[in-house]
């Protein structure tokens, strides 16, 4: 919705788990876009970045530099508060995931 604001069109898929790892899906999703962005709500290292980032080993005609992920740092932490306080603080909330992209954009 926030991105429509800035007449961006964007497309939204899921992946609800990582294994099965459907490569094709995203290599066609890849080629597709422009941008792509990941974002998972857990530690940056092993997961959907990971698996999206193995995926292009070997691929051809794929610029990684498109590729931007959300994700959490690799770090204890030793915050707390509830999923929309941790979400802001580590860049995940809907408002901070809506700047990073509109500054990528630009």
């Amino acid at each position: 919705m926030l991105l429509k604001e800035i007449n961006t069109d964007s497309s939204v898929y899921s992946f609800h788990t990582i294994k099965p790892f459907s490569k094709n899906n995203v290599l066609d999703i890849l080629r597709q876009y422009e941008f792509v962005f990941t974002l998972e709500e857990h530690s940056i290292i092993g997961g959907f970045a990971s698996a999206v980032m193995e995926t292009l080993i070997g691929e051809k005609g794929i610029n990684t530099e498109k590729i931007h992920s959300f994700a959490l740092p690799s770090e204890f932490t030793f915050k707390v508060g509830d999923q929309n306080y941790l979400r802001e603080q580590y860049g995940i909330s809907p408002d901070k995931i809506f700047e990073k992209i509109k500054n990528k954009l630009q």
